[in-house]
């Protein structure tokens, strides 16, 4: 998790010139405003360089106003490669298949001359294209209250030991029979699930913390919060939209 304590520069000088018994209010309303402008800034910083949905990546921003500053929290988990359009390409009879994400599920399409290509495409950032060979796209089982998850996976070289036992070995009391009915544990390769880093860590990147810094300094977030509390005053007394 990113915590971001923003700092408003001239703020404080502005506020001097309001009575303070009614400013509370457009005070407030002004900075949710500002806030809101970071995270619209800081979203659209981080889709110009990665090939993200916006609302993949503001459900990881939360905002509190707070006296005379901004808190914006970035949390979140690794980025699911699938949240990139990642595809699976693989052939059949001479037929390119290509698997992919579609909701809650995997569809799966025949189409074409099979390629030479086998495994996952996918195109993280918008200037280019990264190629997982003998990844595959699948839908697991997550978390203990049945639910799922679907993501790239990659097998390891590491075997891993099942506990399989055939449920149809007989039984018997001969020894030999025990001996050579005996279940031996099968092996299978780990799979990986293949994640991108967080939205908290491309929050910090260097397309992003310039930008919100250039903005909190330019006198934007300033006059959006005198504007508001001039309406929180006029609407106290009993001037504008809400007056007599």
């Amino acid at each position: 998790m990113i915590v971001m304590n923003t700092e408003i520069t001239g703020l404080k000088e502005a506020l001097y010139q309001f009575d303070g018994q009614n400013i509370k209010r457009g005070l407030e309303i002004g900075l949710d405003k500002v806030g809101n402008s970071v995270r619209t800034l800081a979203s659209t910083r981080i889709r110009e360089e990665y090939n993200l949905k916006k609302s993949d990546v503001d459900k990881s921003f939360s905002i509190q106003s707070t006296d005379e500053r901004v808190v914006i929290a970035c949390t979140g988990r690794p980025l699911n490669l699938t949240l990139f359009g990642a595809r699976q390409y693989g052939s059949v009879g001479g037929r390119r298949v290509t698997v992919r994400r579609k909701g809650d599920e995997l569809k799966t399409s025949v189409r074409g001359k099979a390629g030479s290509f086998g495994g996952v495409a996918v195109q993280i950032t918008k200037s280019s294209t990264t190629m997982l060979p003998g990844a595959f796209l699948a839908k697991v089982k997550a978390g203990s209250k049945g639910g799922s998850n679907i993501g790239v996976f990659i097998r390891t070289g590491h075997d891993a030991t099942s506990p399989y036992v055939d449920r149809h070995t007989r039984k018997t009391t001969r020894p030999y029979n025990k001996i050579a009915r005996a279940a031996a544990p099968t092996h299978r390769e780990q799979i990986i699930n293949k994640a991108m880093v967080t939205v908290p860590t491309l929050f910090t990147g260097k397309r992003v913390m310039p930008s919100i810094q250039e903005y909190l300094t330019s006198g934007k977030p300033v006059a959006t919060i005198e504007h508001e509390i001039e309406q929180a005053m006029k609407r106290a007394s009993g001037v504008g939209p809400s007056g007599p």
